[in-house]
C-alpha cells in the first residue's frame, strides 16, 4: 500500500511574511490581555515517562518531489532562483539538490535522513558564499536591528544520530570553517559569553600591566551591555570605537570533543587567536573548554602602551603579546585564567611606559612572585618563594631568600649574587653609581 509518484511546485513569486508572523505568535500575543484573576492551575500528577516506541514506518516508495520557485520574501530575506528535489523512500529522505539564492548570494546543501532511527541519522553538507547577515538577523532577531552586517561564507559537513546533547556527544562526526567578515559589531552588542570574556581582558591590559596583583583579584569585567555603562578597563574607550569587523572559526568534531583549529576575532583595535579543545556533555553549555588565547594589539595602539618589540616590522598591523589568557571553565560559563609569568614579560617589555619608572617594574615583579603587595605590605619568605620566583628573582640581580631560623639563632648573611643576567639588570635598572 505503499505510495509512490511524483510531485511539481512551481510559483514565481511566494510572500511568507504573514504566515510566518501568525505561526511566531505575535498577533495572538498581542490581542489576548492580562487575566485580571487568574484561575488557579487544576493538581497535576506526574506522568510516567513514555515507553520508547519503535520509529513508524513511512508509506512512500520512491516517491520523489521538486520544487522551482522563482522568488520568496520573508520580512527583509530573498531567495531567488529555488530548485530542490527530495526523493523518499521509505524511512530515508534525501535532498539533493538544494540550491537557491539568497539575497543575491548562493547557497547550497545536500541532506541524508534516516528516519527509522530514533532521534533521526543525518548526514548533511552545507556551502554558502557571502551570505549578507543584515537582513537574516533583522527578519528573526528585530530587536537586534541595525547591529550586525557584513557576509558569511560557511562550508560544514556534518554526520550524527540524534540531537540531544547525549546523542551528539556520542554521534557527532564531521567538520565546519565559518567565516564573517565587515560585521561592524559593537563590542557592546555581543552576547556570546565566550567572546565577552576574550574582550574583557583586552579591555583591562593596561591595567594587567600596571598591576596584576590588583587586577586578577577582581572578576575582570570591563565592559557592558548599554551606552556608557561598566567603561572600567583601560582599552575599554578604545574597544567601544572599534567594532568586531570579523570572527573566523574552522574545526572539527568527534569522539565527544569539539577540537577548535582555528578561532579569529578580529577588530581595528585588536586581534584574538585561539585553539583547543571543547569536551562535549550531555547538557552542551555544561561543555569543558580549555582553550588557550593569544591576543596582539594594533600597531599603533601598542606603541602607545610602549609594548612593541624592538625588531616589529613597521608595517605589521597588530603586534602579538605574550600568550597570558586560556579560556576555562564551560561553554555556558567561561572562566578565564591568568599567566603570571607571563605578564611578567609583558611588563619587562613596556616598563619604559607603565608607571613611568623602572623601579615600577621591579614592584610589579616583585608583587608577581609573592614579595611585595600592591598596598606596600612585605609578605613573609616561605620555601615556596624558591621556585620560580627564587628563579626570577635571580634573574633580576636580587638574592636568594634566606632560611628561616629557629628563635635567637642569628641569620647568616645572603650570598653575593653572582648571576651575570642579574647583574646586567641591576646596572640597567638599579640605582645609577657615582
Amino acid at each position: 500500500n505503499a505510495i509512490s509518484g511524483n510531485l511539481k511546485l512551481a510559483c514565481d513569486t511566494l510572500d511568507l511574511t504573514t504566515y510566518y508572523d501568525l505561526f511566531a505568535g505575535k498577533s495572538s500575543a498581542a490581542a489576548k490581555p492580562p487575566s485580571a484573576t487568574p484561575a488557579p492551575a487544576p493538581p497535576t500528577t506526574p506522568a510516567a515517562p513514555p515507553a520508547k516506541a519503535e520509529a513508524p514506518r513511512r508509506q512512500m516508495r520512491n516517491f520523489i518531489a521538486e520544487a522551482a520557485l522563482g522568488a520568496v520574501y520573508l520580512h527583509e530575506i530573498r531567495i531567488t532562483n529555488v530548485q530542490t528535489t527530495v526523493k523518499m523512500d521509505g524511512d530515508r529522505v534525501q535532498v539533493n539538490p538544494c540550491q537557491l539564492w539568497l539575497n543575491g548570494a548562493p547557497a547550497k546543501a545536500t541532506v541524508d535522513l534516516d528516519m527509522g532511527v530514533p532521534g533521526y541519522k543525518y548526514d548533511v553538507a552545507a556551502n554558502a558564499q557571502a551570505i549578507p547577515l543584515a537582513p537574516i538577523v533583522n527578519s528573526f532577531e528585530p530587536d537586534r536591528k541595525g547591529q550586525i552586517g557584513g557576509t558569511l561564507t560557511a562550508q560544514a559537513k556534518v554526520a550524527g544520530a540524534g540531537t540531544s546533547g547525549a546523542d551528539l556527544k556520542k554521534n557527532l562526526a564531521g567538520n565546519f570553517d565559518v567565516g564573517c567578515t565587515n560585521l561592524n559589531l559593537s563590542v557592546l552588542n555581543i552576547r556570546s559569553p565566550l567572546l565577552k570574556a576574550v574582550i574583557n581582558v583586552v579591555a583591562l591590559i593596561p591595567d594587567l600591566v600596571r598591576n596584576p596583583d590588583n587586577i586578577l583579584g577582581t572578576a575582570l569585567t570591563a565592559i557592558s551591555p548599554g551606552p556608557g555603562a561598566g567603561r572600567t578597563g583601560g582599552l575599554a574607550g578604545e574597544l567601544e570605537k572599534s567594532p568586531i569587523d570579523k570572527i573566523v572559526t574552522r574545526g572539527a568534531m568527534g569522539g565527544g570533543k569539539l577540537d577548535l583549529q582555528e578561532a579569529m576575532i578580529q577588530s581595528p583595535a585588536f586581534q584574538a587567536d585561539a585553539r583547543g579543545a571543547v569536551q562535549l556533555e550531555d547538557v552542551l553549555s555544561n561543555s569543558v573548554i580549555n582553550i588557550p588565547v593569544t591576543v596582539s594589539l594594533s600597531q599603533p595602539l601598542a606603541q602607545r602602551l610602549n609594548l612593541v618589540p624592538p625588531n616589529t616590522p613597521t608595517n605589521a598591523a597588530y603586534v602579538p603579546l605574550p600568550q597570558f589568557l586560556t579560556l576555562t571553565g564551560t561553554v555556558g560559563n567561561p572562566g578565564k585564567k591568568i599567566d603570571k609569568l607571563a605578564l611578567v614579560g609583558l611588563a619587562a617589555r613596556g616598563f619604559s611606559g607603565v608607571g613611568g619608572q623602572a623601579g615600577n617594574v621591579l614592584g610589579t615583579v616583585s608583587g608577581l612572585l609573592g614579595g611585595k603587595t600592591s598596598a606596600g605590605t612585605n609578605a613573609p619568605a616561605t620555601s615556596g618563594n624558591r621556585g620560580v620566583g627564587g628563579i626570577l628573582g635571580g634573574l633580576l640581580g636580587g638574592s636568594q631568600p634566606a632560611a628561616t631560623n629557629a628563635p635567637g639563632a642569628t641569620n647568616a648573611p645572603a650570598a653575593t649574587n653572582q648571576n651575570p643576567v642579574g647583574n646586567l639588570l641591576n646596572n640597567l635598572l638599579g640605582p645609577r653609581k657615582k
